[in-house]
């Protein structure tokens, strides 16, 4: 098991689209690190960030209007997967997927590709709760 924690810190959108689900970036001995949670809600790993046209793509949640649904000031393996939502080129939703569910509720979005992406999170989503209920 990985030791230490992790700041949320950013956000990577390879195909520079939106509205577009993107990958959380976060931030550990001034490195970067993306989540690995498989079919989890649960953060099972990080794996760094070394390749330089990623690091490059890099957006800080500082630099963006971020709408923060339930984050933790600290994710370690255990936590709660974050869920990023990049509405448009300036603006991006991080949280867990409950708090993301209410955030959709109040800002749905439109079909087309990001619409897909959220009804297969929600479908992994629900198979989960499904056996973590019958285990």
């Amino acid at each position: 098991m990985e030791k230490g924690s992790y700041k949320l810190v950013g956000i990577i959108n390879p195909f520079q689209s939106a509205p577009e689900v993107v990958y959380p970036v976060f931030l550990k001995d001034n490195k970067f690190f993306l989540q690995v949670c498989g079919l989890s809600t649960k953060i099972e790993s990080f794996r760094e960030v070394n390749y330089e046209d990623h690091l490059e793509m890099i957006r800080a949640l500082a630099e963006l209007k971020t709408t923060y649904g339930k984050v933790e000031k600290e994710y370690h393996v255990g936590s709660d997967a974050v869920i990023a939502l990049q509405r448009d080129p300036q603006s991006v939703f991080v949280g867990n997927m409950d708090s993301f569910e209410k955030y959709l509720k109040q800002n749905p979005v439109p079909k087309g590709i990001a619409y897909d992406q959220i009804e297969v999170l929600r479908q992994d989503h629900q198979r989960t709760k499904k056996h973590i209920k019958t285990a």
